[in-house]
């Protein structure tokens, strides 16, 4: 019985140990080498973005920074391929709100890559996540960013 009753708690734990994010959007660079250790390589910025690479917990992880907050996130483990448990790990590390939650929203063809959308309510979506299945890559990344690279998107699109 005791041994039924702690069986939640061990995986719990578990799953805890080992998520390499545990909530990376909004984090400071700060907080990122708090939790990941130093970057691998020096900083970049491309328009108004900061890119930080790090290597953690057999992830290579990258952030981008807007106004000093991380706004995306990729993760590629740098040993295998994401499994069903790695993505689901992931998108319980990256819910922001406390009343949000990941809803499937399908996968793309012919790429298979497969989106979600962090739902606070049907109309309040606070973030969008993808695998993509040809890089083995996890992103998640805010409402806002989307918005902002859609209009940077639409910018570069005119000059066409």
């Amino acid at each position: 019985m005791v041994k039924n009753l702690l069986w939640p708690f061990v995986v719990i734990a578990g799953l805890s140990l080992a998520n390499p994010s545990k909530a990376a959007l909004g984090w400071t660079l700060a907080e990122c080498k708090a939790h990941w250790g130093q970057p691998i390589a020096a900083p970049t910025s491309t328009r108004g973005q900061k890119q930080v690479d790090f290597a953690a917990q057999q992830y290579r992880i990258t952030v981008w920074l807007t106004g000093g907050k991380v706004v995306r996130v990729a993760y590629q483990p740098q040993y295998s391929t994401l499994s069903e448990p790695d993505l689901n790990k992931l998108l319980a590390a990256n819910k922001i709100g406390s009343y949000a939650e990941w809803k499937y929203a399908g996968s793309d063809d012919p790429t298979r890559d497969h989106r979600w959308t962090l739902q606070q309510t049907d109309d309040n979506c606070l973030a969008y996540a993808v695998y993509v299945v040809k890089d083995n890559w996890f992103i998640v990344y805010t409402k806002e960013d989307a918005e902002r690279a859609d209009a940077e998107n639409s910018i570069d699109a005119k000059g066409l």
